[in-house]
């Protein structure tokens, strides 16, 4: 099962992530993300555990805390190319591997939902984005943060 971990410290090492959630369940493989121009963290992480069952472990616990700051694991899908349907122009911007998650909020009077997009090329533009999900309903905000 494939888990994003958002909001890591820039410091975050892969063995402080093992070191945490091992203890939840067992880790197949771990990836912190780096700026590719700058080689900095981008906050942010993917787990990979062996077993299903360790979402409702890692989502029944309300807080996780990492290196001492609060962390933020949400369910992650992992695609090959993450859009399949995208034209040709866009299917270049794409990495070979994307991930794509999503939260639905929890307040009642709030039904946005947000969805993260992964490993696109940093070229690939909010325009672009636009372009792609507006035949999927209405864009409210940013594409990018």
């Amino acid at each position: 099962m494939f888990f994003f971990i958002g909001g890591l410290t820039w410091d975050t090492t892969q063995d402080d992530l093992r070191e945490y959630f091992s203890s939840i369940g067992t880790i197949v493989d771990c990836s912190i993300k780096h700026d590719p121009s700058t080689g900095r963290s981008r906050g942010f992480a993917f787990l990979v555990f062996d077993s299903k069952d360790i979402v409702e472990k890692i989502l029944s616990q309300n807080e996780h805390f990492v290196k001492g700051r609060k962390v933020d694991p949400k369910p992650a899908h992992r695609r090959l190319n993450a859009i399949n349907n995208l034209n040709n122009n866009h299917t270049n911007l794409l990495s070979h591997s994307s991930y794509v998650g999503h939260q639905t909020s929890s307040s009642n009077n709030n039904n946005n939902r947000k969805v993260f997009i992964g490993g696109l090329d940093p070229n690939f533009s909010d325009a672009q984005l636009r372009e792609y999900f507006s035949k999927f309903g209405k864009i409210d905000g940013k594409c990018s943060d």
